[in-house]
């Protein structure tokens, strides 16, 4: 099986601008980040949180994983929300923040709606960095 990425139509999609991404990724960070903080069972989460949130700021953004990502040129401000987007996924695998369950049916619901705000914010940043969504066909 060959997988090839193609250039999606773009005619459709609307590409969020980057001061959109990046303001709706950091409210999304300090919205979980404060939810981390008041549950002494996650609170090392908020650390994780501040990291992402320091990168939307950094004057040499450093992407934590796979920093090739960025090609040379990369303005500064997509580099920090690139780095900043990377560093906020936190879904998926053992141990990762998806992994909680909640008892409490209102601490579960606050959970489940920060999640999925993070979730979301973090692929627009990653779209809006990227320029747009591709496909992929098998």
């Amino acid at each position: 099986m060959q997988l090839t990425g193609v250039p999606l139509d773009r005619s459709g999609v609307v590409q969020p601008p980057s001061s959109s991404a990046r303001d709706d990724l950091r409210a999304a960070l300090d919205a979980i980040k404060g939810f981390a903080e008041r549950d002494v069972d996650i609170a090392e989460w908020a650390s994780w949180f501040t990291e992402a949130l320091g990168l939307l700021d950094a004057p040499e953004p450093a992407i934590p994983y796979n920093p090739d990502l960025a090609p040379e040129g990369l303005p500064l401000e997509s580099r920090q929300l690139l780095a900043a987007a990377v560093k906020s996924w936190v879904f998926g695998g053992m141990g990762s923040w998806n992994d909680l369950a909640y008892s409490d049916a209102a601490r579960g619901a606050e959970y489940d709606q920060r999640t999925d705000e993070l979730y979301r914010s973090v692929l627009a940043a990653l779209i809006a960095v990227t320029g747009g969504p591709l496909s992929v066909r098998v």
